[in-house]
């Protein structure tokens, strides 16, 4: 396959991917967030979000490694390191939200409004960091911060 189509298939999924873990996350955190939790409702958004982020990450990671730009483009640019830090923040938020619903998805248990409200208002942060990463990218594509 000619590498300059490999290239722009892997960042057309990588976009599509940003766009549905936007979604994802979003749609998780109004579905949680409020007087009234619609817990099968964010829990399906979470399945988005999951997926999402696999796509975000496998086409990311495809991206760096394997297309013409590659590692030395990436590693000397500023707005990539900032793409990368907003991402593992994104992740480090994640982990309470998801053991505390993977909790409830296997053994069923009861989440309160409390908790639904406190994963809803990670969940508007993390869709608030993801909203940047765009960003970075457009900036770091100009050649911004090299």
């Amino acid at each position: 396959m000619d590498p300059l189509l490999t290239a722009t298939i892997f960042a057309a999924l990588h976009v599509i991917g940003i766009a549905a873990a936007l979604a994802g996350i979003g749609l998780r955190a109004t579905a949680l967030w409020g007087e009234h939790p619609d817990l099968p409702r964010a829990l399906s958004a979470d399945n988005l979000w999951g997926l999402a982020s696999i796509l975000v990450i496998g086409s990311g990671l495809v991206r760096l490694l394997l297309t013409e730009k590659g590692w030395p483009f990436y590693a000397g640019n500023a707005m990539f390191h900032l793409k990368m830090g907003l991402f593992g923040v994104v992740g480090c938020l994640e982990f309470w939200p998801m053991f505390v619903l993977l909790r409830h998805r296997i053994q069923g248990t009861e989440l309160s409004r409390t908790t639904c409200n406190r994963i809803g208002q990670i969940s508007a942060l993390q869709f608030a960091l993801l909203l940047a990463m765009p960003f970075a990218a457009a900036a770091m594509a100009r050649g911004l911060a090299y």
